[in-house]
């Protein structure tokens, strides 16, 4: 069970713990150290941006999940939306 959706999962994190057990810096702190503290302030930004889009869908897609099963269920109880 899980296979290449696993592995997708757990490899960038393995990858993670790999690099900041080596050299003690996180992704910003190596983009920092390598390319400058602008550069890894706009890294900075588009990481959090990429974050708070992926909440963003992870909540419209609950929230799409759960009104779906709602006007499954209407019916049964006699609710009407039109």
């Amino acid at each position: 069970m899980g296979g290449r959706a696993q592995a997708a999962e757990v490899h960038p994190d393995g990858c993670e713990h790999g690099i900041r057990k080596v050299t003690g810096q996180g992704l910003i702190g190596l983009i920092r150290h390598r390319y400058g503290v602008s550069v890894s302030a706009v890294a900075l930004v588009a990481l959090v941006t990429a974050n708070l889009g992926t909440a963003a869908a992870e909540f419209a897609g609950n929230v799409d999940e759960v009104a779906a099963r709602y006007a499954a269920a209407a019916p049964k109880y006699g609710l009407n939306f039109v």
